[in-house]
């Protein structure tokens, strides 16, 4: 069992309890990320053998919602250039279309194409089950645990939202029902 004593704090001023769960969050999920990654690889569509992790990570975005290239440069936290680059690449492969917005020319909307969606949906398929192979050693007590980590920090996910004035998606699945509560495709 690890210490979380609040009592004390580290050189950076967060509580030893936020440093060592920082710690392990930073270590835990890219390894079970990469796990299920090379654990679906046979399964992936071909198309995805040769997709960067930021082409992958705007088709998963763009099969939910249509975005600016700018709104989508702002929510995936990297410069308008480098989207652009990546949604390029993106239409060059028949994956991405750009749309002109009705009211505003200057303003270009990215949206997926049918192929694009036909790609999304096979790897976010692939992903889930990969997923829940990772998952099914766990007992129900466990399970409980994870749900709700998850639901904490989608509430920090969430209030930092909120803060930056982002807006919030959230949705559920259910058995492969999807449902949103703020209406767009997700």
């Amino acid at each position: 069992m690890v210490d979380l004593r609040d009592d004390y704090t580290v050189d950076n001023g967060v509580s030893p309890a936020v440093d060592q769960t920082a710690q392990r969050l930073m270590s835990v999920i890219p390894a079970m990320f990469r796990q299920m990654k090379n654990d679906s690889r046979d399964d992936l569509p071909p198309a995805f053998c040769d997709m960067g992790e930021g082409q992958v990570r705007i088709l998963h975005i763009l099969s939910h919602q249509d975005f600016t290239m700018g709104e989508l440069a702002e929510r995936m936290h990297v410069t308008a250039p480098t989207v652009s680059r990546t949604v390029d690449n993106l239409v060059a492969r028949g994956l991405v279309d750009r749309h002109p917005d009705a009211n505003d020319r200057r303003r270009i909307w990215l949206r997926l194409t049918s192929e694009g969606y036909s790609l999304a949906g096979q790897l976010e398929l692939r992903f889930r089950l990969a997923m829940e192979r990772f998952l099914q050693p766990l007992t129900s007590d466990q399970l409980a645990l994870v749900l709700a980590a998850c639901d904490t920090l989608e509430g920090l996910l969430a209030a930092d939202r909120i803060t930056d004035s982002k807006p919030i998606v959230s949705s559920t699945l259910v058995r492969g029902e999807e449902s949103s509560t703020n209406g767009n495709r997700y």
